[in-house]
């Protein structure tokens, strides 16, 4: 015959066994694995805005001008909708391969992940950025 069965020292309690039923699940698959990891790992986007910061808003340059427009006048009624502490500065597209002109408007906004979330709303998430600096 073979080798004996091995005993084990200490026996589980079948309770403890039905308090984690994760131990049971298979572990992920490597390219899931790697997607975690990869977001986890990735830059968050601020929720509140610190002292001394300041809202940069860029326009996506690729926009046709009545987009660009309505884009501009989506976010100014938004920004006033939220007075607040944050500076705001304003890119503004140019055309012809020259760099957006920064401008920075006269009243601030209340930053939070709301704003985000009602300018991605109101504008689709790729015609507008939202960043902090």
């Amino acid at each position: 015959p073979g080798p004996a069965e091995p005993i084990p020292t200490y026996v589980e309690p079948a309770s403890a066994a039905a308090a984690m039923p994760e131990a049971d699940e298979p572990p992920l698959p490597d390219e899931e694995r790697a997607r975690s990891a990869a977001a986890s790992a990735a830059a968050t986007v601020p929720s509140e805005a610190g002292p001394g910061a300041v809202l940069h808003v860029r326009f996506a340059g690729s926009a046709a001008p009545d987009a660009l427009v309505r884009a501009m006048e989506g976010v100014r009624e938004v920004l006033r909708a939220r007075p607040g502490p944050t500076r705001v500065v304003v890119h503004v597209p140019q055309g012809g391969g020259r760099p957006p002109l920064p401008m920075e408007l006269r009243t601030g906004v209340a930053y939070d992940a709301e704003l985000r979330a009602e300018v991605a709303r109101r504008l689709g998430p790729s015609l507008v950025d939202l960043s902090l600096a």
